[in-house]
């Protein structure tokens, strides 16, 4: 449960904690910042900002689907995702105004596929 303790040591501002676990894990730092990179840009305000949401968002998936009891990134789900972020993300990214929101729009459009893969898949299985 990675986003519940997260949340705790955030709480307890436990600064040590979350430099040991960023030392720990420097492939994961380095892989999400260039994903980060790779969406907003060169704006290091922006980068580090967007590090942190993907950060939380990968690990609050990852608890979501302990507590549910079953696995979320399944076959199913991931056909549902990435049909539904294809043309999401390519609408939103020659739009003006959604341009520089890709990382939320791609977390909006996630939440929405889980939703119908909830209602229409997992029900079924």
């Amino acid at each position: 449960m990675w986003f519940i303790d997260i949340l705790f040591h955030a709480v307890a501002l436990d600064i040590g904690w979350f430099i040991d676990m960023i030392v720990g894990n420097l492939l994961w730092v380095f892989l999400f910042t260039a994903l980060a990179f790779y969406f907003v840009g060169g704006d290091f305000k922006k980068v580090i900002y967007s590090t942190i949401v993907i950060t939380l968002v990968m690990f609050a998936w990852t608890d979501f689907g302990t507590v549910l009891g079953f696995p979320i990134f399944v076959g199913s789900f991931l056909l549902i995702n990435y049909l539904v972020k294809l043309g999401s993300l390519a609408y939103a990214s020659s739009h003006p105004k959604l341009k520089g929101k890709l990382i939320w729009v791609n977390n909006i459009m996630a939440w929405l596929a889980f939703l119908v893969y909830l209602v229409f898949f997992a029900a079924v299985s």
